[in-house]
């Protein structure tokens, strides 16, 4: 996410400076040679300003249908979702053909823009068995996107995204995945993770990209 406070807004926006400095003494790398210092490489950051409204949350039914309307209001920030991407989630409870309790992770399907987004363009996808697949020491990509296929309690949904596994074993109900222009700005940086680290403090974990 974007930074929340005043606080962290000025670490991101001196960190930032920092390293757009550095950048335009390098001749090295396209984006410094193609983008001038002051805009892309050095955007002001201030702290992101909530969208939420309690109007439009009650009006909506149950828990797939709030995921609903908070994914469309990160969607309406083209500073945190680039071109529809990212991806959000939420975790209910439901019945299986047997009428036995299961739980499902709701997430957005490949091809949705967030800020449109229906009921429909979520992917139901049985919470435990996604579980269960984090254990496994390894899954190749191929096999990955077919175990979540195949687990989906509607087939008509689109293909879940292939982030599904890390929404599954995040203990919380409702996950929000950004790529937040400034946060990308730092973390795709020489030495991200400690710049990113020096902003956030304890409050951030820090996955390594895995392709």
């Amino acid at each position: 996410v974007r930074p929340t406070t005043e606080h962290q807004a000025g670490r991101c926006n001196r960190i930032l400076k920092s390293i757009a400095v550095s950048a335009s003494q390098r001749q090295d790398g396209f984006a410094y040679n193609t983008w001038p210092l002051g805009t892309l490489i050095c955007p002001v950051i201030n702290p992101m300003k909530s969208l939420f409204d309690t109007t439009g949350i009650s009006a909506c039914a149950d828990d797939l249908s709030r995921r609903v309307y908070t994914s469309r209001l990160l969607g309406r920030d083209k500073s945190l979702v680039l071109h529809g991407g990212g991806n959000t989630s939420v975790k209910a409870d439901g019945k299986n053909a047997f009428g036995e309790d299961e739980q499902i992770l709701y997430v957005k399907g490949s091809g949705w823009d967030l800020e449109k987004i229906e009921e429909a363009g979520f992917s139901p996808v049985r919470l435990e068995h996604l579980k269960r697949l984090a254990q496994l020491p390894a899954l190749s990509d191929p096999a990955m996107v077919n175990e979540l296929v195949t687990n989906m309690t509607r087939a008509s949904a689109p293909v879940p995204s292939v982030e599904a596994i890390l929404h599954a074993i995040l203990p919380y109900k409702y996950v929000d995945h950004t790529h937040a222009d400034a946060v990308v700005t730092v973390t795709n940086s020489v030495g991200g993770e400690a710049r990113i680290r020096e902003i956030y403090g304890d409050s951030v974990v820090v996955i390594p990209y895995v392709m």
